[in-house]
């Protein structure tokens, strides 16, 4: 479970559900995407994401809270919100009012389940209420994990390319199995947009190593060209049959 996650003798985990604890009593806190789906699929003991979390009060509040409880050097990132790094783990925090989408008027700011559907895939689309320790997802999102299922939730972002490479990496890091119908129709429509040498090295520019390859491209493009739509595609076969189970009860 996530409490397990930060119930742990290692100094960054404390240190960082002390953060937590801190900024949480200015505003409510949520743990956001990357490193609750890595719980999810491998385990606490296998998470090297690094944690956004998202600030219900405004962009100035979250400034204010952060130098409140000590923290003091932190940075801009290219989303708005700050970047900083705490016993060597590090956080991207942002306004839940500055999130891409909300402030772009993509998505309308209802309710923090709003926030669900700003994601680019449904992988990331989790959050975690940090004072009422719960998850927040979609009913499938737990199904999806399990069998390995990754499919498209948002297709506008300011950033076309690196979210390909994002998908890509996803695909092929995290073993997925199967591609739901939107994430097909994506994929084939943009992969068109780039040749391959482009996207590796934009992929090495901005991650620092390459997962993706011109083969692994080419056999996704060859089994996408086949997909007729309205329905998920099959792309890891031998992987098909492999025991799975969310980590969130451990």
């Amino acid at each position: 479970m996530v409490e397990g996650f930060f119930a742990s003798d290692k100094n960054e985990r404390q240190a960082a559900s002390t953060l937590l604890e801190e900024l949480s009593r200015h505003a409510h806190l949520y743990i956001f995407g990357g490193m609750i789906r890595d719980i999810g699929l491998s385990g606490k003991k296998n998470v090297f994401s690094d944690i956004d979390l998202v600030f219900s009060g405004s962009r100035e509040e979250l400034a204010h809270a952060l130098k409140h409880i000590g923290i003091e050097t932190f940075f801009e990132n290219k989303f708005g919100g700050y970047r900083l790094t705490h016993y060597e783990v590090e956080y991207d925090i942002w306004s839940l009012e500055d999130t891409w989408a909300f402030r772009e008027n993509v998505i309308s700011l209802n309710t923090i389940h709003s926030l669900l559907h700003t994601t680019l895939m449904t992988w990331d689309a989790v959050i975690y209420d940090v004072k009422e320790k719960k998850l927040i997802t979609h009913p499938n999102y737990l199904q999806d994990l399990i069998n390995r299922r990754l499919d498209l939730v948002l297709e506008q972002n300011p950033n076309e390319k690196g979210s390909i490479i994002k998908i890509l990496r996803t695909i092929y890091a995290k073993d997925v199995v199967t591609l739901g119908s939107k994430l097909c129709d994506y994929l084939r429509c943009n992969l068109k947009r780039y040749n391959r040498e482009e996207l590796l090295e934009y992929e090495l520019l901005h991650f620092g190593s390459n997962i993706m390859s011109h083969s692994r491209i080419e056999k996704l493009v060859a089994t996408l060209q086949e997909y007729r739509g309205g329905e998920d595609v099959i792309i890891n076969h031998y992987k098909r049959k492999k025991s799975l189970r969310p980590h969130y009860s451990e």
